[in-house]
């Protein structure tokens, strides 16, 4: 059975269709890198996995149980599911040990001691095992990035979602945080990355879903999104790219 799934899936903004009728699954270990257009709706996708986006019609179910569920325990389901954003939105007044360390201590109650420790793993992890007394501004672009990877994975969540995460950061830093994704797909996490990397798509991907207009056009292998992709979408996608 998929690990996350998304069956009949629909989102509105108002009466812009954003996202239609979205059939997807995504397995355990499963790196799903998600491309396509600007507006094609891959953003939205994994805000409503978390549902910081609230779908109209459909089901999500993580490990066979519904997100969308009116009664469902958003809280609960937010630890399951982590998420990386563009933007780091690290707390400024907060060194990087205290922006990993927070989350564990307030939600889930683990002890100071214990959350720091964590932490210091984690950042350790993310090769920022110096940085644990830095606060934002005296941080890179990319090693604020590497501490907001930090932070979802302190919650130690079944899902990790990454939502175009070098974007914003100059060229050079692009590839510190790449490296980090690797390592995290080479251990096995199930991820949801949407990305315009298709370098790193390319290598570390199991699956690519190409999305336009708000539609799954094509799920391949990336070898053959790549070599020889199977829609006449996929084919002109690719060619702006290459």
């Amino acid at each position: 059975m998929a690990l996350l799934e998304f069956e009949g899936v629909n989102k509105y903004f108002g009466e812009t269709h954003v996202l239609k009728d979205i059939d997807l699954e995504i397995d355990e270990r499963e790196v799903a890198v998600v491309i396509g257009p600007s507006g094609s709706g891959k953003s939205t996708l994994l805000r409503c996995t978390n549902r910081l986006e609230e779908i109209q019609s459909g089901e999500i179910r993580l490990d066979g149980v519904p997100l969308t569920d009116p009664d469902a325990d958003i809280n609960e389901l937010r630890q399951r599911i982590g998420m990386v954003f563009q933007s780091f939105n690290l707390f400024p007044h907060k060194t990087a040990l205290e922006n990993v360390a927070l989350a564990p201590r307030k939600v889930k109650g683990v002890r100071e001691a214990k959350a720091n420790d964590d932490a210091r793993e984690l950042l350790e992890r993310v090769g920022l095992g110096t940085q644990t007394g830095s606060y934002p501004s005296e941080l890179s672009g990319g090693q604020q990035q590497r501490v907001a990877i930090a932070r979802a994975l302190a919650m130690d969540p079944d899902v990790m979602l990454f939502d175009e995460v070098t974007s914003a950061l100059d060229p050079e830093l692009v590839g510190e945080v790449l490296e980090v994704m690797r390592d995290l797909a080479d251990e096995g996490m199930t991820m949801m990355v949407v990305t315009h990397e298709m370098g790193f798509a390319r290598e570390v991907a199991d699956t690519i879903t190409l999305m336009s207009e708000g539609r799954v056009v094509e799920r391949t292998p990336p070898e053959q999104f790549f070599d020889q992709p199977t829609t006449e979408r996929g084919q002109q996608f690719l060619s702006k790219l290459l």
